[in-house]
């Protein structure tokens, strides 16, 4: 178990803290609102798909659609007074409210006669039209009524659809001042419906809208939570209705609908459980209505004790728990979170945030990678550390047995060099030297680590800590580029005019390759945080020996290499079996004189 010392109290408590403060602040970005959308739709499905639970729909609402069976019928657009005769049938017919979701702030361009029809037959209470509310960079400007021979006739009602992403919730109301509201359609559809006027609409902003004694919930922003339903809404074909062909009293005592149903309209927006039409959204806000069934905001406070005690136990994870223990414990955090906030949509219509808690889990979650890579960066070399970097579970501080090859290098005649020459041409000579190998061996297509510098020595191994089943041909074939590179390089100190000996006396590379099962992982000591992921074993020995007794560019590989790499490389198998110091068994060697000609 992890201590924690007053220190990291402190510095955890501050993490708190900001991590407070940034989603306080980034609360209302459109970031974080698509987000949260769609893990409100991802509720409604669960809700559908898993738990089988859904709002039926009222009844009381019927659509009369102005859909492709009536636009194959009918021209479109068509004169208002087309409309004006639908209205007198549903009229007629006993239709109790009928809401028009077709903008009328133009004159009809068929005529002034067709507006004057329409306007006589829309008098009366119980017929809405729509209203536009106008805004400029994001600051409200002016509303936009129908025309005025129109307006007189009857009320409006914007039908803005003023919501974040995902359309899971709409504005209900508008301030025009600082007690007074602008009122959405389907408001007041239902003020209507219920045979009240919209002094009965009260405002407890943030809080709920009142129309009589009917509580309507809404949120800090005064946006109406929709309950959508999977299931459809009556319809009626608007062409059908005109021949009047439905059942007589179809429409008595209900509120009517009509709006545009069809894709050519363009009046169709993306919500929880698909697309929608927008009389479908507004049927859907007096579905709930009606029905007196909400969902309602879990509420600011609520939402940050969740949120609070989310992070306490992420907190407390991350600093006793060891990583794989911490992760686990962290996933399973996440588990619990999904359920709780499922059960509470499920059951009870409660929406509680999921951004900012899933947010907060998982910055944890690389917290604990974090710690992980901070440890290991205390002994492992960088090109190790970049490889591990990508990984969620870091490597493992304990060993691990795995094959891998080993590969050896270290320069011939590098003892005599270093004597007759300064020690700054030494280091420029070397330096260069361990540069151009460390750029091949941990080129792309061969992905080597290498694990020390050993006085002019390379100690490489291929297959982790990303681990790939040819290393022995990445290893071989690291070492023919490491000779030829060799070659380059002794050329241009050549020419640089540099003391590296002549002809057969010049220093040189000899390379020992071998494969097999070693152990690999940190070694060192915890006491003073001082470790070196490194291999160990009899296998690395084997390599470092036969690199000993490789001759001046001369690659070494043992017999289990050799089967490894065989079809990519010409070999010559040397003729006596080898005795090496320090191993206790003999050893056939094969001699690598280059790649094959595939």
């Amino acid at each position: 178990m992890v201590r924690l010392t007053k220190q990291k109290y402190i510095l955890t408590a501050l993490g708190v803290i900001l991590l407070y403060f940034i989603i306080g602040f980034s609360h209302h970005s459109e970031f974080f609102n698509f987000i949260e959308s769609q893990t409100i739709s991802w509720r409604f499905w669960v809700r559908e798909n898993i738990f089988g639970k859904s709002l039926f729909p009222s009844q009381e609402i019927i659509i009369v659609s102005i859909d492709d069976q009536t636009i194959q019928k009918m021209s479109h657009p068509f004169p208002r007074s087309e409309l004006a005769k639908v209205i007198e049938i549903l009229k007629a017919d006993g239709a109790k409210v009928i809401g028009i979701d077709i903008i009328m702030n133009y004159k009809d361009p068929f005529g002034e006669e067709h507006d004057k029809k329409l306007a006589k037959v829309i008098k009366g209470d119980n017929v809405i039209l729509p209203s536009i509310l106008k805004f400029s960079n994001g600051d409200f400007q002016d509303i936009t009524e129908p025309i005025p021979i129109l307006r007189d006739k009857a009320f409006s009602g914007f039908i803005n659809i003023l919501s974040h992403p995902s359309l899971s919730r709409i504005g209900l109301v508008f301030p025009k001042s600082e007690d007074s509201f602008y009122y959405s359609f389907p408001l007041m559809i239902l003020t209507k419906y219920y045979n009240m006027n919209t002094e009965a609409i009260k405002v407890k902003n943030g809080k709920e809208i009142k129309i009589g004694a009917m509580k309507i919930p809404v949120d800090r922003e005064n946006l109406f939570w929709i309950d959508y339903t999977s299931a459809s809404f009556a319809k009626e074909p608007f062409e059908r209705v005109l021949d009047r062909r439905f059942p007589k009293g179809r429409f008595k005592d209900k509120i009517v609908l009509i709006g545009k149903m069809f894709p050519e309209a363009k009046d169709y927006f993306w919500t929880p459980l698909g697309m929608k039409y927008g009389i479908e959204i507004y049927a859907n806000c007096l579905n709930n209505m009606i029905k007196g069934e909400f969902i309602t905001s879990l509420g600011r406070l609520a939402n940050w004790i969740i949120l609070l005690i989310l992070t306490l136990i992420a907190t407390w994870t991350t600093t006793h728990l060891k990583a794989f223990k911490a992760i686990f414990v962290l996933l399973f955090e996440i588990i619990i979170f999904f359920l709780f906030v499922s059960y509470l949509f499920c059951g009870h219509k409660y929406l509680a945030e999921t951004t900012f808690p899933l947010i907060c889990i998982f910055s944890y979650l690389l917290v604990i990678k974090g710690r992980e890579i901070a440890k290991l960066q205390k002994g492992i070399q960088k090109n190790i550390l970049h490889k591990v970097k990508g990984k969620l579970y870091p490597l493992s501080l304990k060993g691990e047995r795995k094959e891998l090859t080993i590969l050896f290098c270290d320069i011939r005649g590098f003892t005599k060099f270093s004597k007759n020459v300064e020690a700054e041409e030494v280091v420029i000579i070397l330096n260069e030297y361990f540069d151009e190998m460390a750029k091949i061996i941990t080129k792309k297509e061969y992905d080597g680590s290498i694990d020390k510098f050993i006085g002019d020595g390379i100690l490489v191994f291929f297959g982790d800590p990303v681990s790939y089943e040819d290393h022995a041909k990445r290893a071989v074939l690291t070492a023919v580029d490491m000779c030829d590179k060799f070659k380059e390089l002794q050329n241009k100190w050549i020419t640089e005019g540099r003391n590296i000996g002549v002809e057969k006396e010049k220093i040189n590379i000899g390379i020992g390759i071998n494969t097999g099962f070693v152990t690999v992982g940190n070694v060192g000591s915890k006491a003073i945080e001082l470790m070196d992921y490194t291999v160990i074993g009899n296998e690395v020995n084997l390599a470092s020996r036969i690199g000993g007794v490789a001759e001046r560019g001369q690659i070494l590989i043992t017999e289990r290499t050799y089967a490894l790499v065989k079809d990519y490389v010409d070999v010559k198998k040397l003729d006596n079996q080898s005795e090496l110091k320090g191993i206790d068994k003999e050893v056939w060697l094969y001699e690598v004189k280059g790649r094959k000609n595939l």
